[in-house]
């Protein structure tokens, strides 16, 4: 994704604590038995910062002013010092309605969970003047995705994030580095600068968000443990 002119404002950046583990499902895997991802991907971050903006300022304000800077902000993400990651069974239910009658079926979910030291940073570029309103945002964000990523800002700051430190899309990724020792896997992001607020807020009849799209993505970490499925990453340097 083409992003806004990066000199044209400042950058923010906020440092995020976990509660406890957390699990972002990599997008088109399978929802009994899914993958997750050690951060959220840039357009978690983006939808992260629209629904914080509606419970804080409404949806005009919201649709008007911050979303226009939302969908064309540069974001940078930056991992955890060391992530751990473990594949837990995870009761599921599910119901279903014949004519009158709803039944609840239970059934065994995998899920892979995660365990941060340290905390996740997310940076941004905005337009200098709306550094409070972005301050506020960031501050008002307490999960990132699904609400069992419970996390809490623990403050925000003018500061360029370090880019060798950040995810990055693997096609920005020089072909002659060793791309295999990192973790890579697919994240959203949205489609380009100018998708339209119909389609990051679609109606209740459609039931899709047509603003994002799945890219894959390589993360600053590299593998220092593996046991069976579980493993521990270590934030480095691309």
């Amino acid at each position: 994704m083409t992003t806004a002119d990066e000199q044209s404002g400042i950058w923010l950046t906020a440092d995020y604590a976990f509660a406890s583990v957390f699990s972002y499902r990599m997008p088109l895997s399978s929802i009994t038995a899914a993958q997750a991802l050690p951060t959220p991907g840039p357009a978690t971050v983006r939808l992260a910062l629209l629904r914080t903006g509606f419970e804080l300022f409404g949806e005009d304000a919201t649709r008007e002013h911050i979303f226009p800077i939302v969908r064309a902000m540069a974001v940078r993400i930056q991992p955890p010092e060391r992530i751990a990651v473990s594949q837990q069974r995870l009761r599921g239910y599910k119901a279903t309605k014949k004519r009158e009658t709803i039944t609840i079926n239970e059934s065994l979910l995998l899920r892979d969970m995660a365990h941060s030291a340290g905390s996740l940073r997310i940076g941004i570029n905005v337009p200098s003047a709306d550094e409070s309103l972005f301050r506020e945002l960031f501050n008002g964000i307490g999960y990132w995705g699904q609400a069992s990523g419970l996390a809490w800002c623990q403050h925000v700051e003018q500061e360029v994030p370090d880019p060798t430190s950040c995810i990055r899309p693997l096609r920005q990724v020089q072909r002659t580095r060793q791309v295999s020792m990192f973790f890579t896997g697919l994240a959203t992001e949205f489609r380009d600068n100018n998708v339209q607020w119909k389609e990051v807020i679609p109606d209740l009849k459609e039931q899709q968000c047509r603003a994002v799209q799945p890219n894959v993505y390589l993360w600053p970490l590299r593998v220092i443990e593996q046991r069976g499925t579980g493993m521990i990453l270590e934030r480095c340097s691309i």
